[in-house]
């Protein structure tokens, strides 16, 4: 078998070949130069084609508008370009040309890729959204998934991390699963794949987003979740050209979460521990020595001045650097192209001691090899490294920095220096964590892909791809026994996965009676994916010199796995365009996987859909200034598979047994299978209207839409004669509906000044039809207890479920005898919060909780413009999301106002307090800060009184507008340039994440998950779909300022 390195030499081997291949000019040529304008504002036009008639021999127009090429007298031109009306220009004597292009009275003519194919954008049935190179360009983003944030309506992009290298989490009109996946699937220039992790961004020529089933069905039982189809760019006819861009910029840490200082933290906690102390019936002339010893505190904590005041969270974080270098060269002839290009981006993190570091490698070829047969192969690799000695979220060290008292000092709290009095003994020095735990993720990713096109009649095409993914991580851990509680520990883990996949497809166009014109598409598929991995754990290292497992003295877990499935399938689409006023398009996918039980191996999946150009009709004729009136409507299904590879059959676990009187072990069943086990299959309903008036100026796609999850997978119960309590089964049913508006405008075009606006909204609804045959809510406990998170009939996935409050039990709540006037939860005392009692009887229980709201937000919306005024140009996106709520329990040991030893939100030393105390004693310390009722905080939870843990003051509103990117760019004048060899130079100021305007408290409204790291240095607690929108010590945004360069040659 070849393995993955020698494969990826031999394919570079031939991929270089390629690029020899060049035929020479016709001998009779004559060299033609010319440059393509706008004619609206005389600005030059780069990318435009301009193509010999009845010849293949081509170019495009350089950053400068400039071409050249050679042609035979009396040639004539071919010019073109998106958006522009295409001109035939007869060359004549000429040989130095200028070519003003008109824009064309719609841009519909553009090329849109769909599956398996493309489309003119004028006759898309379908709901489809795209990003091209020009959205791209201009931002400093690590990762392809932070361009689709605010950009393309019914697409969420949510950044949910702030680690070096994260991917924003995306969604597709809602979230239409509860145990299943509901990412989108990923193809790269025509090949599926699970991930855009490894592309540069710089790569990209464009992006199409498919929504609606009547464009993803043909990519059947993975297509559920939409489709996001990339097509990187390609090699051009033409003399070589070189391409460096690169940014280099400074990242800040945004929005820190406001903890209570050095004077705040001691006035408190003396006053709480002496507050809890009396309650217990204490005296404060009581010795130090004679209290519990969580309510002791030393001498030191009165006279605060002589103590540390350290800010951990600021301790822990930094401003860093982010850089990015990429040079590509590009270019061909007629024979071949190529394009090669290689990038290597450095990402320090704002968390100190964290880092991610990536190299991309791309290289992209074509070969004519006949009239009828081109070929061509793309390769790239791509190598990473993320450095991060503990994740984000739930105990991370990020987590515990808030919590850590600032008394503590930079080097205390460690096994070496010993711990504070009066700090949390279990919170380990976070910065010294960071410094000495040793923690590297390696990453390898080798992509291929290599295609043949052959054309043996006019019309008639064949087209046959076969890709080959391979992706290796490794980690290694190692946490000293200083920063563990005495206890080094490390672990060791690898993983691998291959993917492969050949696909056929055979079209064939034809116009029919020279009013119906026709394209048919037949083609099959088959893919194999197989994937490994292995981890080992120890702990208790001699010392720090040798970190690897073989010097740990106990071996605390090891496993390995492996695992595969496969998938084949059959598939076909006609579309129809009758009078160039009728459009219909079909869809048919059998697909077959091992995924799923033997009953149901195979899954078949239509589409249908049709639009109408209304203004071709002639009752629309002399609307003037009309150029495209288009309705649309479709249905179609599609699946989802996200299921694992194993979900359908029993598996077999090792367990130890008596034999003959002593243990053995063996195996036996720990699942029960399901042989009637399938995809979740989504049905997809949408209407669209498309209208473009006054010659491309105005754009605007309306969409409506409703999409029904089915036979969703449940764990529902079985009889105990099968030596099981419960079974996965598909029950659930889950509908999202809504509502998108894209609307873009040429607010002004003229000479010297353009001004162009895109406005994007939507609106989603995700509601629950069904759960299992019952109809039962699926519960799940929060942290805290209580069934916090509930999926139930009529309500969102994962709705959030607890108390309305309505203020704190103050003393007008309570009557002479110190009775309650009013409903209260059992245990609760005076200044605890006021919970609403719901059903007015008189009892505050279970059946006063009430849903508090969803993590999913009632709408998003996004605005970009861009206005260019000569040489300069500017241009800013906005983006927001209003409705979502997050479960924020302000970093959990700092929301209750605790007193042991954890710093908290300062709110709390101004929490409510009792107007007297026994004996008339005096709980407050000699201080200078203000600690009086803020009258809204209620007491702290230390002195007393029930938590009702799930109520609205730890369900927060997340409702937020982001400036999300801000460019400032200058294009230098190509007349200075032409002296030193420079076709094109730009200068970019770019600034990110530039200001959030929220109401949450956090460092992110946007963040969600549970993660975090156990001992042993393996990720903990993961976000689960059914208790989405949880924010555990999220990391704070990160804000960028980036200086960018890009040079052509």
């Amino acid at each position: 078998m070849i393995q993955p390195t020698t494969r990826f030499k031999l394919m570079m081997f031939l991929s270089i070949s390629l690029l020899f291949f060049n035929s020479l000019a016709n001998a009779q040529s004559k060299a033609i130069h010319g440059t393509v304008y706008d004619a609206s504002n005389n600005l030059p036009l780069e990318g435009a084609t301009v193509q010999l008639k009845n010849s293949e021999a081509s170019t495009t127009t350089d950053a400068s508008g400039k071409f050249s090429l050679s042609a035979p007298d009396g040639a004539i031109l071919i010019v073109s370009f998106v958006g522009y009306r295409t001109q035939e220009i007869a060359i004549g004597n000429q040989t130095n040309l200028a070519i003003r292009l008109s824009t064309s009275a719609s841009g519909l003519t553009d090329v849109v890729v769909i599956g398996y194919g493309t489309v003119k954008k004028e006759n898309v049935t379908g709901a489809i959204s795209s990003i091209t190179a020009k959205n791209l360009s201009d931002r400093a983003n690590t990762t392809v998934s932070e361009s689709f944030a605010g950009q393309i309506p019914g697409v969420t992009a949510q950044q949910l991390s702030s680690r070096p290298g994260a991917q924003l989490d995306i969604i597709i009109r809602g979230r239409g699963s509860i145990s299943a996946a509901s990412t989108p699937l990923y193809v790269v220039d025509g090949i599926p794949g699970s991930s855009i992790f490894n592309i540069n961004p710089n790569d990209i020529q464009s992006i199409e987003i498919l929504k609606d089933a009547a464009s993803t069905a043909i990519y059947g039982a993975r297509g559920g979740n939409g489709v996001v189809l990339i097509t990187t760019n390609q090699g051009k006819k033409g003399k070589p050209v070189i391409n460096f861009n690169s940014y280099f910029g400074l990242q800040e840490p945004n929005r820190l979460v406001r903890m209570m200082n050095r004077d705040e933290f001691i006035a408190y906690s003396i006053w709480g521990k002496n507050a809890a102390y009396m309650e217990l019936g204490g005296s404060l002339s009581d010795p130090m020595s004679a209290r519990p010893s969580r309510l002791q505190y030393p001498d030191s904590w009165n006279n605060p001045d002589t103590l540390p005041d350290i800010n951990w969270q600021k301790a822990v974080l930094q401003n860093s650097p982010i850089s990015s270098y990429q040079l590509s060269v590009s270019g061909g002839g007629d024979n071949a192209t190529y394009l090669i290009s290689a990038q290597h981006l450095n990402q320090e993190g704002i968390e100190k001691y964290t880092g991610f570091n990536q190299t991309n490698f791309r290289i992209n070829t074509s070969l004519n090899v006949s009239k009828n047969l081109k070929v061509g192969m793309n390769i790239a690799p791509s190598f990473s490294t993320t450095k991060a000695p503990d994740p984000e979220g739930h105990e991370s060290v990020y987590h515990r920095a808030l919590a850590t008292p600032p008394i503590v000092p930079l080097n205390g709290n460690t096994e070496a220096t010993g711990y504070v009095v009066g700090a949390f003994a279990n919170f380990v020095n976070p910065l010294q964590t960071l410094k000495e735990t040793q923690q590297a993720t390696k990453g390898s990713f080798i992509g291929s892909n290599l295609w043949l096109d052959f054309t043996p009649l006019s019309g008639l095409n064949f087209r046959s791809q076969f890709g080959y993914n391979y992706t290796g991580v490794e980690s290694k851990y190692f946490r000293p026994a200083n920063v563990s509680r005495g206890i080094s520990r490390g672990s060791y883990s690898t993983s691998s996965r291959r993917n492969w996949v050949l696909q056929n497809t055979l079209n064939y166009s034809k116009t029919l009676f020279s009013e119906l014109e026709m394209d048919v598409l037949i083609g099959q598929s088959i893919e194999s994916n197989k994937s490994s991995s292995a981890s080992i754990s120890g702990n208790n290292y001699p010392n720090n010199l040798v970190p690897t497992l073989n010097a740990a003295a106990q071996i605390t877990g090891a496993s390995t796995s492996e695992s595969e499935n496969s998938l084949a399938s059959f598939f076909g689409r006609a579309n129809f365009n009758f009078k160039d006023k009728y459009l219909l398009t079909t869809n048919i996918r059998r697909d077959g996987s091992s995924r799923f039980g033997i009953n149901n191996k195979w899954g078949t999946f239509p589409s249908l859909s049709i639009g109408w150009k209304l203004d071709r009709e002639n009752f629309f004729r002399n609307v003037s200034n009309l150029d495209l009136l288009k309705i649309r409507a479709s249905i179609g299904e599609a699946g989802n598979d996200n299921i694992g590879d194993y979900s359908s059959i029993s598996l077999l676990s090792l367990s130890n047994y008596s034999y003959n009187g002593s243990i053995a072990s063996g195996l036996v069943p720990s699942s029960f299978g399901n042989p009637n086990l399938r995809w979740e299959k989504i049905v997809s309903r949408n209407i669209g209207l498309d209208v473009i008036v006054f010659q491309n100026r105005i754009q605007l796609s309306v969409e409506l839409y409703n999409n029904i999850t089915t036979d969703m997978l449940f764990s529902r119960p079985v009889s105990r004669m099968t030596g099981f309590s419960s079974m996965v089964d598909n029950l659930g049913k889950v509908e999202n509906k809504g509502f998108e508006f894209d609307l873009t405008t040429v607010n002004v075009r003229k000479s010297g000044f353009s001004w162009e606006s895109r406005f994007n909204f939507s609106a989603n609804r995700n509601k629950v039809l069904e759960t299992d045959a019952a109809g039962a809510p699926i519960k799940i406990s929060g942290y805290f207890g209580g069934d916090t998170y509930i999926t139930t009939i009529g309500e969102p996935i994962g709705s959030f479920y607890g108390f309305k409050t309505n203020g704190v039990l103050e003393d007008k709540y309570y009557d002479a005898s110190g009775n309650p006037t009013v409903a209260i939860l059992n245990g609760q005392i005076r200044g605890n919060e006021r919970i609403v009692d719901i059903n007015n009887d008189g009892v505050i229980n279970e059946a006063d909780r009430v849903r508090l709201g969803s993590s999913q937000p009632d709408f998003t919306w996004g605005i970009n413009n861009t206005i260019k005024i000569k040489n300069f140009d500017i241009s800013f996106l906005i983006y927001g999301a209003q409705g979502a709520k997050l479960f924020y329990p302000n970093q959990v040991y700092m929301s209750f106002g605790q007193v042991q030893g954890m710093n908290s939100t300062p709110d709390w030393v101004r929490s409510w307090k009792p107007s007297s105390y026994a004996g008339n004693q005096n709980p407050f310390p000699a201080t200078d800060v203000d600690m009086s009722w803020d009258g809204k905080t209620p007491l702290s939870y230390a002195i007393g009184g029930a938590i009702p843990f799930s109520s609205d003051y730890f369900f927060r509103d997340a409702s937020f507008i982001r400036l999300k990117n801000i460019s400032v760019g200058y294009n230098i004048p190509p007349n200075s340039l032409k002296r030193v060899g420079i076709q094109f130079a730009r200068i970019v100021l770019m600034a990110d994440n530039l200001h959030t305007w929220t109401k949450y408290p956090g460092p992110n409204p946007e963040a969600n998950g549970l993660s975090g790291r156990s001992d042993s240095g393996t990720p903990g607690d993961v976000a689960d779909p059914l208790k989405n929108g949880t924010d555990w010590g999220a990391l704070p945004m990160i804000r960028k300022f980036s200086l960018g360069v890009n040079i052509k040659l």
